[in-house]
């Protein structure tokens, strides 16, 4: 208990010295090293953010081309985030709070997509924003991540199944809202349950990882689940006809085709949105025009 207690004061001091918001941050970073997961100019989508220490960290490890959102049902102070993190940032040149963003919303009432577009277009609106942070808006998240825990009860039925229905939402969000090949970091709690979600995550990701922290408290039974390379995205909910159904092999062929043609597109298009930025009645005109019709074609 005492080597226990030390280790636990030992982290907790070290967030206070380095600014982050909590301990929970080393839990991430003892993630990221050992997968090497964030670079720079990736884009994270932090889900259950609040209060930030997450956001914090990757902000600082995606650097100034990188993009980083929030959600939780809690208010995330930016502003606190700021005061926390200029401080002892070891380049602070590389820090742009421009490319991070909190919105305060329930991840099961959310609706995403009117949302990020309405990020998008509030960014339009700003002319010194760097536009081609939010092509993970477009083309989806290079990682999405989430700490959440459910409020417990106290009845190891009910905690587990209401654990699980955290983490299946944060895979339905990952599956719509990551990009091709991205990753999804999930707090989980051992239980049957978990051992179910796992099976499930193996479907949708190339590797599936289990890792403890030493930052995790040893009472604790969390573990965090790593997916990488999601492999089987679901198209986007406003690309998708009505009759499609999105678990069918040849509409994933379709949209994953898709999201690859855009991703060519974002290269052309840099110029035009930076010349947006720089006169605002420039016209952007994507060099490339690719529609469904075209993509179809490609897959006969």
């Amino acid at each position: 208990m005492k080597n226990h207690a030390f280790r636990v004061d030992h982290f907790a001091r070290k967030a206070k010295t380095q600014g982050y918001l909590t301990r929970a941050a080393y839990k991430l970073i003892e993630v990221d090293k050992k997968y090497k997961l964030f670079q720079q100019s990736h884009s994270v989508l932090d889900l259950g953010a609040s209060p930030g220490s997450w956001m914090q960290y990757v902000l600082k490890r995606v650097g100034k081309k990188g993009f980083v959102v929030g959600i939780d049902i809690n208010p995330v102070n930016l502003q606190y985030i700021k005061q926390s993190t200029i401080p002892n940032a070891q380049n602070k040149d590389d820090i742009i709070f421009s490319n991070i963003h909190c919105i305060q919303n329930d991840i099961f009432g959310w609706h995403y997509l009117s949302e990020l577009k309405q990020l998008k277009y509030k960014n339009l609106e700003n002319s010194s924003a760097d536009l081609y942070n939010l092509k993970c808006i477009e083309y989806g998240f290079n990682h999405i991540i989430s700490d959440m825990a459910p409020n417990i009860s106290g009845l190891k039925s009910v905690d587990d199944d209401n654990s699980y229905d955290l983490w299946m939402q944060s895979l339905t969000l990952s599956k719509i809202l990551g990009a091709y090949n991205s990753n999804l970091i999930i707090k989980a709690f051992q239980s049957e349950k978990m051992k179910e979600f796992i099976a499930s995550m193996r479907e949708h990701f190339k590797s599936v990882k289990t890792f403890k922290p030493l930052a995790s408290r040893d009472t604790s039974n969390e573990m965090y689940i790593i997916g990488r390379q999601l492999k089987n995205k679901q198209p986007y909910h406003c690309l998708i006809p009505p009759n499609l159904d999105p678990e069918d092999e040849t509409v994933q062929k379709m949209f994953n085709l898709w999201d690859y043609i855009k991703q060519q597109q974002e290269q052309e298009n840099d110029q035009c949105i930076k010349d947006l930025i720089n006169d605002r009645k420039a016209k952007v005109t994507p060099k490339v025009d690719v529609s469904k019709s075209q993509l179809l074609s490609q897959l006969s």
